[in-house]
Parts: structure tokens; C-alpha cells; sequence
């Protein structure tokens, strides 16, 4: 018999319904991002993290490809989220910034007055970092903005990351939240700033390819 009281018991795993009802402890969903988040009441998250496929600075359409054949996976690829420098996929930067803008449009109302998204990112191509003005800002009157950023150090190199001349040695998390949360404990991080990237990419020339 375990000691804990009933309300106290680990639930385990269930669907998402039932971990909003709290009936379980977790959900885990695989699927489409934008669809799975739809179905996420407003107002009921307190994070949402995304690590999106930074524009063109890694093959992801093709590596996907190469893994799903090993785990026998069938995803609709008509639906994710990547740019792809091979012309036939119509993988664009422009149609990557228009699902991206879709993302944001779905995420941001599912934010708890205390919530916040994390996005992780970079690109040497301020094209591509358009889709950020959604998030910047704010959807539908929500008072999401732009609060802060610090720098993510890639822990390895490898052939999958972008080896390319002038290629970036880190990523950033962009921190998106209702100007009501207190950031200031963001404060301690090292690299903690409240300057956009996207400014310092713009006046530093030599930053873009």
C-alpha cells in the first residue's frame, strides 16, 4: 500500500483531456504542433517551448526524411514547418515565415497570465527572422512581447549543424510574455539582455551572409 493520500498518488501518463482534467500527471502528443496546440484550451499553459528549424542553415526536410524511414514513420511533410533549399519541396523562407506566423497566432491565447513562449532560434538572414514580428507584436490584443533573450552554446559540432562559412555558434531563447510576468530573475542568466538579436544582426553587417 503506498503511503501517499489519494489525491497525492502518481496518476502516470493519460490523454490530454484527462491531464487537463487532472486525471493524469502527463501527456505526451505527436503530431503537428499548430494542430495539437488547437486543441489546448486558452489560457491554460504556462509554457510553450519550440526549437523550429532555423530557415536554411541545416537540411532538415531531408534528414527528417532519412530517420523516418528508419523509425517507419509516414509524416505529412506538406505540413511541416522547414525550408528546404531544394526548389521542388516549395519549402520557402517566405512560406516558412507564414506557417511560423500561423504558429504564433495559435500559441499565444493559449498563455496563462503567467506563461511564457521560449523560442529558440537563430539565422543569419533577417528574412528569416520575420515570423517574430508576430510574436513582437502580440496576437489579438494579448500584451505578449518580446521581454528578453540569453544565449543557448551548442554543446558539439557535427555535420548535421551549420558548417558553413561564417556559420553561428549559438542559438538564442527568445522570450515572449505578457508585460504583467516579472522577467526579472531572467536577470542572473549569463547573457542575459533585453536587446532583440535581430537588432544586432541588422547593424553588424557582417553577421549576414
Amino acid at each position: 500500500m503506498s503511503g501517499l493520500e489519494p489525491t497525492q498518488r502518481k496518476k502516470g501518463s493519460g490523454s490530454l483531456e484527462q491531464l487537463l482534467n487532472s486525471e493524469a500527471d502527463f501527456s505526451i502528443a505527436n503530431g503537428d504542433a499548430v494542430t495539437v496546440l488547437s486543441s489546448i484550451p486558452d489560457g491554460s499553459t504556462d509554457l510553450i517551448l519550440t526549437d523550429p528549424p532555423h530557415s536554411d542553415r541545416a537540411p532538415y526536410l531531408e534528414l527528417s526524411e532519412l530517420w523516418n524511414a528508419v523509425l517507419g514513420l509516414e509524416p505529412d511533410f506538406a505540413r511541416e514547418i522547414v525550408v528546404s533549399n531544394a526548389r521542388d519541396r516549395q519549402k520557402c523562407v517566405s512560406e516558412y515565415n507564414a506557417r511560423m506566423r500561423e504558429f504564433a497566432t495559435v500559441a499565444i491565447p493559449k498563455l496563462s497570465w503567467r506563461g511564457a513562449v521560449v523560442v529558440q532560434f537563430n539565422a543569419r538572414d533577417p528574412l528569416s527572422w520575420e515570423f517574430l514580428r508576430e510574436f513582437e507584436s502580440g496576437v489579438k490584443g494579448s500584451g505578449v512581447s518580446f521581454r528578453g533573450t540569453f544565449p543557448i552554446t551548442y554543446s558539439a559540432n557535427s555535420v548535421v549543424q551549420d558548417n558553413r562559412k561564417g556559420a553561428l555558434t549559438s542559438d538564442f531563447a527568445l522570450i515572449f510574455a505578457p508585460t504583467t510576468l516579472d522577467v526579472s530573475q531572467f536577470s542572473r542568466l549569463e547573457g542575459w539582455t533585453v536587446v532583440h538579436p535581430l537588432e544586432t544582426l541588422e547593424a553588424n553587417a557582417s553577421y549576414v551572409r
